[in-house]
């Protein structure tokens, strides 16, 4: 999907347990870094629903592109 599929499908995906999330720097691991869209969604939603301070993102591999 390109990114702006990848953003309607991720929408409403995820939710924020506030209590764990307000006022803290968190960490946000992903194992596969394609188009960005789950990192940028899942940030988004920590920042505004979740209050969070800050938000890092550590991914482990990412696609190849075909060239």
């Amino acid at each position: 999907f390109d990114r702006a599929k990848r953003d309607e499908i991720l929408a409403g995906a995820f939710v924020v347990d506030l209590k764990q999330t307000q006022k803290r720097r968190l960490l946000v691991f992903d194992d596969l870094y394609r188009s960005g869209a789950t990192a940028a969604a899942v940030t988004r939603l920590l920042l505004s629903d979740g209050a969070a301070a800050q938000v890092y993102l550590l991914t482990l591999t990412q696609t190849r592109k075909n060239l």
